[in-house]
């Protein structure tokens, strides 16, 4: 068992590796030509980009994580969210440095690697991050994702939502609960 991992995170992440296979990157030609800058907003323990990077070696990850005062991890004060990321992705070429990311911020105060490939993103993915953080979060990551990627390129954003006004199961409705009772900006 992986200690590193949420096990819902283990548990998913196959599965979205197919569905991005099936829907974004066979329907749209992504994958099938040269190298392709992705970045993954919100990476919490690398999970998903751990399993991307091998299925679809021809992207180029940028993981980025939430990390209060971003300014001080640009100066080299370790902070243990990003160390975790370079022990679980730093082995994996097609994976750059992971860096900390207030996706509240404008696209213009993303860190400077994000901002220099703007409009070259292929993708952007974003996991189980919307439900849990503040619309600010939400509203910046579109706004960002708008000038990351390319002419054609895909934002991709999973995690509980709800169809038709209802969640889609007691659990989604339960952690939603559990979530709003917490902050109620989410």
């Amino acid at each position: 068992m992986n200690k590193i991992h949420h096990p819902s995170a283990l548990r998913n992440r196959e599965p979205i590796a197919c569905a991005l296979q099936e829907h974004v990157f066979e329907k749209f030609k992504i994958y099938h030509s040269s190298s392709w800058p992705a970045l993954e907003i919100g990476s919490g323990t690398g999970a998903h980009a751990e399993l991307f990077a091998k299925k679809f070696p021809k992207l180029v990850w940028q993981p980025t994580e939430y990390v209060e005062g971003v300014a001080s991890v640009e100066r080299g004060v370790t902070v243990k969210k990003l160390d975790t990321l370079r022990e679980v992705l730093g082995k994996l070429s097609n994976v750059k440095n992971p860096l900390g990311l207030d996706a509240s911020t404008p696209f213009e105060s993303w860190p400077e690697p994000i901002q220099q490939q703007g409009g070259k993103f292929t993708i952007v993915f974003v996991c189980n991050v919307f439900h849990i953080s503040s619309w600010k979060v939400a509203t910046g990551i579109l706004a960002g994702s708008s000038k990351a990627l390319r002419s054609g390129g895909v934002l991709v954003v999973y995690g509980p939502f709800k169809v038709d006004g209802k969640f889609t199961s007691d659990g989604n409705q339960a952690f939603d609960e559990q979530l709003r009772s917490q902050n109620k900006e989410w």
